[in-house]
Order: C-alpha cells, then sequence, then structure tokens
C-alpha cells in the first residue's frame, strides 16, 4: 500500500485519546426558520425510516400519502453499506439493478460512456435528477449530494418525459443553519484505493447566511487490474436568509475524472482449440495454410498491424499469415456466438481475477461544472413560489479499442518480412480498431413553481362533514440543451501497400482496409522464457511512421451538433378529507397533468476526399489535442436541418390513498410518461423515430406496525412501454444490408450510423418493504421484489423495410458478394439474405418472453445494532446480504434452428454477504468514527456464465463469462466537529 496514501489515514487514527468519556454528542441537519414546502425537514428520516419526500408532487408531503411507489434510502442506510456514490446503493432497492448486474448487460454498458444507466422494473433508464433538475454523465458522488430516492415506474408529475422504469433523484448539499460543523473523512480498502473528503459547513449571520463546502479526492482501485478511476471534486453553496419568508440558495460544483473501465466479459479463449490440436505452427510466408476446422489454425485477416511495444517490428499487413483457432461448433447456425468462449478460473492460463487483459481499452476523461441558483418566497400565507435555474455541463473524451476480447496465440515462425519471429508461441490481444469521441453537452433549465394550500376543514358539508384541505402545485420550465460530438478512428493514411489486393479501396480512408489494428503480446503460462510480453493491453498512441503506413485519426462517424428546447407546464393537486376523530384524513387524492411540447434540430455534415467528414484531423495522442481541432468539423461545417417537433398529448397522474386506520392503508396510482423523439436518432429509413409512451399501475397496502416501529409495505404493478429503441441489434444486420446494396443497388447502401429499431414491452410483479428500528438501537431493512418482464414486438419498421426490398434482393440471390466482405460461408446476395432472415426470427423468437438474463425474484437484508450499555457502548454491528434467482441465458433450438423459449438455459443464482462494524471516539469536542465494512464475506469468487446458445445437441454451450468480485475490506476514518 502506498505509503502517502495511508498517512491522513494513521493521522486521524493516532489522535490523543484523552477525551474518551467525553458525553456523547450527535450532529444533525438544522431545520430553516421558515419551513418551505419545496424542503422537507431535517428530522424526517429516522434510522433507516424516511417520513417525507418532494417526490410526489414536487412540494414536502407525508411519504405514506403518496400513492407512486418510492424508495428512499436515508443517509444513515447508505453510510451504514459505506456508500460513496448512488450507483453503490441501486442494488439495495427491489427490481432496481446497475449496468453490471442488470438483465440488459450489453446496452447497459453501452450507455455508462454517456450517462448513469441501470435498470428498474426491467426497463433501461438513464433519468437523473438533483432538487428536480436533469443530469446526465456527471458522477452522483455523495461527497455534493444526498437524500438518495428511487421512483419506480412513471411518474408525470415528477418528469414526464424519461424512462418507463423510474428516476434516481437526489438533492445538493445546503449550508446548515444553528451549528457549524467540520466533516474530514479519509478512507482506504484492500485494492489500495484511497478516498478523502472534507465538508465545512459554516454560519456568518444568525439565521440570516450560511455557506458550506465540499472537496474530493478519490482514487479508486477495481479488483481487475487496471480498471479504475481518479475522481476529483469541489463545490461551494451559499443560503442567504434577508427575512424568515424568504431564502436564496447558489451552488456551484466543478470535477473531473479520469476513469478505466472494467469489461463485462471475460476473455474469450483462442488457444485452447489450438492446445488440443497438437500446437501446430506456421513456417514460411506464402507457404499454404489450412485453417480448415479442427487444424488448430486459422487464416489472419488483418491488412496492417501495429505490435505495441516493438518498434523493431515494423507494421505492415498480416494477411494470409497464421493465427490460432477459436472455439467453434461447425455448421452452427450462430457460428459467430460459438467463438466468444470465454476462459473460466479452471482453464485460464493467466490471472483471470485479478486482472483484464483489454488493460484500458475503454477509457474516459470527463469534466463538469454545475451551477444552480434557487429563490424561495412566501408571498402570502399558504402561497409559496420557487424560482430555480440550473446549468449543467459536461465534457469527455473517450478512447475505445475494439473488440479486442480474443486471447489468441502466434504459431508463426517468421514475421510476415520473412525475418525471425521473436513473439512465436507467445499469446496476443489484438484490436480490430481504436476510435475516440469527443462529447460536451450543455442544459440551461429555468424552472418557476407556484404552490398554494387551502384549508378548508373548518367548513362543513351537509352541516357535519370537513370539506378538507387541498395543495395545488404549478410549474413552467424551460430546458435548452446542446450537443456536440466528434468521432475519430486511428487509420492508415497512406494506404499505398494496400492497392495489391483486389476488391479493396485505398482511397477510401474509412474502408475496413485502412483500419490500423494494435497487438499486444500478454505474459500468460504459455509465454516462452525470456519473450517480450506486457501484462495487458496499454494504450499507446505513438505516430507510427513505417514503409506504407502512417497512423492519422480521421473523422470516420458523423459529427453531432443537436440543439433541443422542451417547454413543459405542469399542474398538479392533493386533496385531503374524510377526517377521522384521530384528526388524520382519510382519503387522500392526488391528480396532475403535464404537457411537454419538445423540438429537436440536427446538423448534416458534409464528406470529403478520402469518404470522411470534413474537418481538422490530426496525428498523435488523442488526449493531447485541443479542442479547436477535435471540434472543427463540427463547429465549422454541416447544414442545420428542419426541427423536429413532438407535441403528443399531455402526460398524467392519478392517485388513491384511503386510510383504513391510522396505521393501514390502501393505495392506487396510475401515471403515464413520454420520451420524446430525438433528432439523434433514426429509423433504418432516415426518418425521425416515434416517441416511446410508457404507463404504470401500481396499487397495493401500507402499514405502521409496533407503534410506528415498522413500516411495511405491499406494492404490485404492472408496466409497459411501446415504441422503446434499441441500438444494440443494428450491427449485424447493417452489414449484411450494406453488402447486399454494395452489389445491387449502392445508392440505398444505410448511412445512417445511429438507426434504431423498437420493440414493445410490459413487465408486471410486486415490491415488498420492512424497515424501522423494531428495538432501541436496531435498525431493519427487508426487501423482496419480483418482476416478470414479457416482450411483446420487435423490429416493426425493420420488418416493413425487409418486406419492402426482399423481392429486389430474392432476384440478385445468385450474385456474388465483395471479396472483401466474403468468407467460405458467406459468398453470395443469398447467403446475406439467409442470414438476415435467420437473425431476424430469432428476434422475433423472443417476443412473448422475458428478456435474457433478467431476474425474477430479489431478497435484499441490511440490518445494524448500535450496542447501548456495558463495555462495548456505541458499538454498531451489522450486515446483510443479497439474493437473486436465476437468470435465463440463452435458449434451445429446435429441428428449424429457431429459439424455443420453451427450453430455456439457466444460470446461477446470486448470493452476496456483506458486514460492517463501526465506533465513535469522543475526543472533547470532536468525534472519531471508525467503520469497516466487508462486501462478499463469503469470498464467493470465480466466473460465472452470462451467455448460452444450444450445443447441437439440446445442451448449453456457455460463451461469455463474467468475474465476480472477490471479498474486500473498506476501513473509514470520519473526524468530525
Amino acid at each position: 500500500m502506498n505509503p502517502q496514501r495511508i498517512t491522513p489515514l494513521l493521522l486521524i487514527l493516532s489522535l490523543p485519546a484523552s477525551g474518551l468519556l467525553a458525553q456523547e454528542t450527535e450532529q444533525k441537519e438544522e431545520e430553516v426558520v421558515e419551513l418551505s414546502p419545496f424542503v422537507v425537514s431535517a428530522d424526517s428520516e429516522v434510522g433507516y425510516v424516511a417520513t417525507e419526500t418532494l417526490s410526489g408532487t414536487r412540494i414536502r408531503s407525508n411519504l405514506g400519502e403518496v400513492g407512486a411507489s418510492l424508495d428512499v434510502l436515508t443517509s444513515e442506510l447508505l453510510e451504514d453499506i459505506g456508500a460513496n456514490d448512488a450507483t453503490d446503493a441501486l442494488d439495495l432497492s427491489g427490481n432496481v439493478t446497475t449496468w453490471d448486474k442488470s438483465g440488459d448487460q450489453d446496452a447497459v454498458q453501452n450507455q455508462i460512456w454517456f450517462s448513469n444507466p441501470y435498470n428498474s422494473r426491467g426497463f433501461l433508464s438513464t433519468s437523473v435528477l438533483a432538487d428536480f433538475f436533469e443530469l446526465g454523465v456527471q458522477p452522483l458522488d455523495f461527497y455534493s449530494f444526498t437524500r438518495l430516492t428511487i421512483a419506480k415506474g412513471p411518474n408525470a408529475v415528477l418528469y414526464g418525459i424519461g424512462s418507463p422504469g423510474g428516476v434516481l433523484s437526489l438533492e445538493r448539499k445546503k449550508a446548515r443553519f444553528g451549528k457549524d460543523t467540520v466533516e474530514l473523512q479519509v478512507q482506504t480498502d484492500s485494492e489500495e484505493s484511497f478516498r478523502s473528503t472534507l465538508d465545512v459547513s459554516r454560519e456568518v449571520i444568525e439565521d440570516k447566511l450560511a455557506f458550506r463546502t465540499g472537496a474530493l479526492y478519490f482514487d479508486k482501485k477495481e479488483f481487475l487490474e487496471p480498471a479504475g478511476l481518479l475522481r476529483k471534486g469541489v463545490f461551494g453553496t451559499l443560503t442567504w436568509r434577508p427575512s424568515r419568508k424568504t431564502s436564496a440558495t447558489l451552488f456551484l460544483e466543478k470535477g473531473n475524472e479520469k476513469r478505466i473501465f472494467r469489461y463485462g466479459w471475460v476473455s474469450y479463449d483462442w488457444v485452447t482449440p489450438w492446445i488440443e490440436a497438437g500446437r501446430p505452427t506456421y513456417a514460411n510466408v506464402g507457404d499454404p495454410l489450412d485453417a480448415s476446422p479442427g487444424t488448430g489454425l486459422d487464416r489472419d485477416g488483418k491488412l496492417t498491424v501495429h505490435v505495441q511495444g516493438q518498434p523493431e517490428i515494423e507494421a505492415t499487413t498480416w494477411r494470409g499469415m497464421a493465427r490460432g483457432e477459436a472455439n467453434e461448433i461447425p455448421g452452427h447456425p450462430d457460428i459467430n456466438e460459438t467463438r466468444i468462449k470465454s476462459y473460466t478460473e479452471d482453464n485460464a492460463i493467466y490471472d483471470v481475477e485479478g486482472l483484464q487483459l483489454m488493460g484500458d481499452g475503454l477509457k474516459r476523461d470527463l469534466e463538469w461544472q454545475d451551477f444552480m441558483v434557487n429563490l424561495q418566497h412566501q408571498i402570502l400565507p399558504n402561497l409559496n413560489i420557487e424560482l430555480a435555474y440550473n446549468r449543467n455541463w459536461t465534457k469527455h473524451r473517450t478512447v475505445q479499442a475494439f473488440p479486442g476480447g480474443q486471447l489468441r496465440i502466434d504459431p508463426n515462425e517468421v514475421l510476415p518480412n520473412g525475418a525471425p519471429n521473436p513473439n512465436f508461441l507467445s499469446t496476443y490481444i489484438e484490436t480490430t480498431r481504436t476510435e475516440v469521441v469527443g462529447a460536451q453537452n450543455t442544459a440551461d433549465t429555468y424552472r418557476a413553481t407556484v404552490t398554494y394550500e387551502l384549508d378548508l376543514r373548518d367548513r362543513k358539508l351537509f352541516g357535519r362533514i370537513p370539506v378538507g384541505r387541498l395543495n395545488l402545485v404549478g410549474m413552467i420550465e424551460r430546458r435548452d440543451v446542446r450537443s456536440l460530438f466528434a468521432g475519430f478512428r486511428r487509420v492508415n493514411t497512406t494506404p499505398s501497400l494496400l492497392g495489391n489486393f483486389p476488391g479493396d479501396f485505398p482511397n477510401d480512408l474509412r474502408d475496413w482496409s485502412n483500419k490500423l489494428s494494435t497487438r499486444a503480446y500478454i505474459r500468460t503460462d504459455l509465454t516462452p522464457d525470456g519473450a517480450f510480453a506486457i501484462p495487458y493491453y496499454q494504450s499507446n498512441f505513438d505516430l507510427i511512421d513505417d514503409p506504407g503506413v502512417t497512423s492519422g485519426w480521421i473523422r470516420h462517424t458523423s459529427p453531432r451538433d443537436i440543439d433541443e428546447v422542451r417547454e413543459t407546464y405542469l399542474l398538479a393537486a392533493q386533496y385531503f378529507t374524510w377526517q377521522a376523530r384521530e384528526g388524520y384524513e382519510r382519503l387522500i387524492l392526488t391528480a396532475g397533468i403535464r404537457d411537454d411540447k419538445s423540438s429537436s434540430r440536427r446538423t448534416t455534415f458534409p464528406f470529403v476526399d478520402g469518404n470522411i467528414y470534413a474537418g481538422e484531423n490530426f496525428r498523435g495522442s488523442p488526449w493531447d489535442v485541443g479542442d479547436k481541432i477535435l471540434y472543427d468539423g463540427t463547429f465549422n461545417y454541416g447544414t442545420k436541418d428542419p426541427k423536429e417537433v413532438t407535441d403528443e398529448d399531455p402526460t398524467s397522474t392519478y392517485s388513491v390513498v384511503f386510510r383504513l386506520n391510522r396505521n393501514w392503508m390502501v393505495f392506487y396510482n396510475f401515471s403515464d410518461v413520454l420520451i420524446s423523439s430525438s433528432a439523434l436518432f433514426k429509423d433504418i429509413y432516415g426518418n425521425a423515430p416515434p416517441p416511446t409512451l410508457g404507463e404504470t399501475h401500481d396499487f397495493g397496502i401500507r402499514a405502521n406496525l409496533l407503534n410506528d416501529k415498522l413500516n411495511a409495505s405491499l406494492t404490485f404493478f404492472e408496466t409497459s412501454a411501446v415504441n422503446q429503441r434499441e441500438s444494440n441489434i443494428r450491427g449485424q444486420m447493417t452489414n449484411w444490408i450494406n453488402d447486399m446494396w454494395d452489389i445491387v443497388d449502392p445508392s440505398l447502401i444505410i448511412e445512417e450510423e445511429r438507426w434504431v429499431t423498437f420493440r414493445d414491452d410490459q413487465s408486471e410483479g410486486l415490491e415488498f418493504s420492512l424497515v424501522g428500528n423494531p428495538l432501541p438501537g436496531w435498525n431493519l431493512r427487508l426487501i423482496v421484489s419480483r418482476i416478470e418482464t414479457t416482450i411483446d414486438s420487435r423490429l416493426p419498421v425493420t420488418d416493413r423495410y425487409i418486406a419492402q426490398y426482399l423481392p429486389t434482393w430474392e432476384a440478385n440471390r445468385d450474385a456474388p458478394l465483395d471479396d472483401s466482405v466474403s468468407f467460405s460461408e458467406y459468398q453470395t446476395v443469398g447467403d446475406a439474405i439467409d442470414r438476415l432472415q435467420a437473425y431476424v426470427t430469432d428476434i422475433h423468437a423472443t417476443e412473448g418472453i422475458a428478456p435474457r438474463v433478467q431476474r425474477e425474484w430479489k431478497v435484499i437484508l441490511n440490518s445494524v445494532y448500535t450496542v447501548r450499555e456495558g463495555p462495548l457502548k456505541r458499538l454498531a454491528i451489522g450486515g446483510g446480504f443479497r439474493w437473486q434467482d436465476e437468470d435465463v441465458l440463452g435458449f434451445a433450438i429446435d429441428e428449424n434452428d429457431i429459439l424455443d423459449p420453451n427450453r430455456p438455459f439457466r444460470g446461477e443464482e446470486i448470493f452476496v454477504m456483506n458486514a460492517m462494524l463501526r465506533y465513535p471516539i469522543f475526543l472533547g469536542s470532536k468525534t472519531l468514527v471508525l467503520q469497516l465494512n466487508v462486501d462478499n464475506l463469503l469470498d464467493d469468487r470465480g466466473t460465472f456464465p452470462r451467455r448460452a446458445i444450444d450445443d447441437l445437441s439440446g445442451n448449453p454451450y456457455f460463451t461469455a463469462q463474467q468475474m465476480k468480485a472477490p471479498r474486500s475490506f473498506t476501513l473509514m476514518a470520519t473526524l468530525r466537529w
């Protein structure tokens, strides 16, 4: 462990113990003088129980009086589990999973570059609000945020536009009044991570002016080296109360993060078939190469390969050279899937539990700024207004190496130039291409909210029934977003040597033949003694100037400059009536209607010589090039397209809560949601996609038990969505369709890079929670959830496209495909038709069943007990577990090679335990809190399958595997005064 990182921790641990017997003091958030309806009270959280929320009607409400399904993770719960940001805590909620445990991992991992994705009630969601302002890719770190609420299902009053699965809602930290506080925390773990935060709040003028500031340094190491992040941030907030009826708050945060992402899959095994075939080698360039299945060898097709870390090996073509054979089931209808068979802990030839061989092949540099101003004023008794503005700006630069998942063997005795191969019999990782993306997003949101409480409880209907009370909320909001994007690919910019190959297009820099591959020889159990090898792929963008090869970054994908505007009008009401003798209202009715009008406008950019997009290109490292060059094409070229306007029917929310008595209530909630059309996406025809519409029906019962010591809730739900966009299945279809158009009619080649398909889903299930403090000092939280998602339909627009052009393709069935894309089993237009139709048939076969990898049942338990008497007084001991049942990894196929949804292949259950110890030490006016968290207490490690196909005999053939995180220890020391 780095001594410099542990020093602050040791300093705190070595504080003198002279104040151990000092009187215990508690530090709590202080209430404001005149409590606004736009904030919750400071004492609304007791242990794991929250009693108030803003996530019902945007104003303070009793949590039990809200019909919507809300899960509030209190600050004490987040502290107990050692959560550093919201993503650490999401798996504590029923029917919610994070990117590496979701049912649609491919889609979620694709989104993690540009947002904070998660899966809620079976639907992918990226909706995150902070003080009801939308956030994008900015980290949701608790050094500057607090109070995490998960609103499940659509909620028109909250967000109107967003995922049918729900939304995350946080609050930015605010200045405290009544007490000055300082909190310094340092943290380290068994992976040698280091985290330090500082939080200072000062009251400058009593009950008038206060400020709060915080800072973050977080060097996180993942269990798979070299994945991790380095996050730095600072925030400041100021609250001014010129009167008891008025408060103004300013908030500003700036931060940056450098992150190497953890890959979802274990590397694929392209070495074992070579070993099983007797470790064959290839002696001389130009010799016949038998690459038939079972020989252990395959023919390399790379045209320009740069060997990493060995400049003495010139970048050149390896086409026709040998490489180790992939795992394969000959004749399988999904032959490509059979080749992505991951290593497991049983057969891995490298440290599969500690390394990801693709190293830093997925990494991102991110900057963000978040500014908010908020003015709250009581105009008249019961009449309040809030005026708020937020600017959220993010900029990130991302480098990704594709696909690089295979670990291969080099069986070539000589290099392509005939010289002895210094890497003979060494294992390697190789990328097919490397791409860099730059993106900026600026969102300005303006909002005005008015609330009015009308109390008519002193008036009677029919002389004896109190009329009740009514809360009204009105809101107007405008959101302006500008999104910029620039995409580059590293290629050979002087491809003269490629002209010798028929069918290549050396003047087309976007053509596959000009991709620049990178090979890294990796140290494994098979690496010969003395051979050059590195532990994993390491990005290196040194200039390549070899004969016939000059590296460079070209604009291979269209820049983007998109302007989006949304105007929102909201009216909501909450009515309380039928007052019981004990003083509470039996009936609470909530209704809200929201109208969103949005427009989106994109820019079309031209091509220039080399079949690339206009704008300055560059060489060298993408981390060093300035924004002026990176966004040159985005800013200085292109023509604005017409606006695309979405003006659908308003969305709405209706709920009923009926109290049977003081402790028992039943509820029903309906709400719908809209995802407007965006100029960022098109369908396969190049037309704007339809908006996504979703709705939910929630109903259930809630109870306060043991004299309010336990809160229980049981919710049944039905949530649906139509026209959901899918972007993760277009790739294969695009290739087959364009291969055909290249021969039949090149003018119809699909140029739209971001076309999407559509699907309709519905989910139903239940969510049970039991949360409270059953005994003094004991916090308890039990969650049980069940979900069953069904895919109703898929590919409606794509089906229409295929039906329209199928006769044209069939008329050219025997026409040969271009040599650049053909291989032994893929020679003609008819072969492309057959593959396309089989792929589409398999997609339709998933209709009427649950999505792959979704787990139906989930149980979470968290419990902490604090000793109240005796020598261990104040010691907190706790822990919990998360269990999820088996998932479906794939399906068997029938005699026609069609997926059979009645014969699923199932994966493994998940059972993870954790533990926690915490002890406060009182040092006069200061408190030192020591806390130890243990995750995966039972150390359940190793790989587990994530995908499976039929092995042609009705049994599962497991392909992709994922690595479990091993047991880890986290030690925190927090000093408060």
